[in-house]
Parts: structure tokens; sequence; C-alpha cells
């Protein structure tokens, strides 16, 4: 196998930088709720995700898998977010598993956001890769 051969795809990279993007979203809007607005950490942390979530599919579906999406954007939308869930309850499920057991997390949510983050990476780029943006090829 050549080294070209091992390096990542544009594709995965676009999702990556798509990630990182939606991650500081989230972060950020976390962080904001819990102490800007008082929410609790456990529901502060529900329309982060849904704002990050909105902004990951259309940066994916119009960067990232632009040759692939589909012109039907609410199924597609819909694919998007059935085929993220088992992502999401591993995003949220670390980030719940860190709030409740590492103490600073509660001051800094950006390290149980990032811990969840990561958790839902692999399982939510399989998802966009074969389930989501399947329309032209």
């Amino acid at each position: 196998m050549a080294p070209a051969d091992r390096l990542p795809s544009r594709q995965f990279i676009l999702f990556c930088i798509s990630g990182g993007i939606a991650f500081l979203i989230d972060a950020g809007l976390t962080h904001l709720l819990i102490h800007g607005v008082g929410i609790e950490p456990f529901r502060a942390r529900i329309p982060a995700i849904a704002v990050a979530v909105l902004f990951t599919w259309l940066f994916n579906r119009y960067l990232s898998f632009r040759h692939r999406r589909s012109r039907k954007r609410l199924a597609e939308f819909g694919r998007y977010l059935l085929g993220n869930a088992f992502g999401l309850c591993a995003n949220y499920g670390a980030y719940a598993l860190v709030i409740a057991t590492l103490a600073v997390s509660r001051e800094w949510p950006v390290i149980a956001v990032a811990a969840g983050s990561i958790a839902g990476l692999l399982v939510n780029y399989a998802s966009a890769r074969h389930f989501v943006f399947r329309g032209r090829h």
C-alpha cells in the first residue's frame, strides 16, 4: 500500500472540520447556558447539541458529501437524525458520565463536551457515509 493510500479522504477531513466547528458551537452554547443562563448541565446540553447537529448536517450536505446529497432535503435530514441517533447516544452518554464523575467538568463543561464528541465521531461518520448521504453518486 502506497503512503498516499493511507491518507484520510478529503471527505473524512471535511467531516472532521465540520465536527470541530460543531464542537466549538456545542461547547460554547453549553458553557453559556450553564454559566450565563443558569441551566443545569444535563439540560443545557440538549439545545446546544440541537444547534450543533443542524450545523453539521448543513456543512456535510454542502461540503463533505456534496456529490452524494439527496434532492429531498427533509428526507435526508430525517436520515441524518436517525443515522446519528447512536452517535448522539454515545456523545451524550460520555458527556453525562464525565459531568457526573469529574467535578472540574461542571466548571469547565468543555471537557465533557470533548469526551462526548470523540465518542460520537466514528459512529456518525460511518452513518453519514453509508446511510445518510446516498443520493447522487
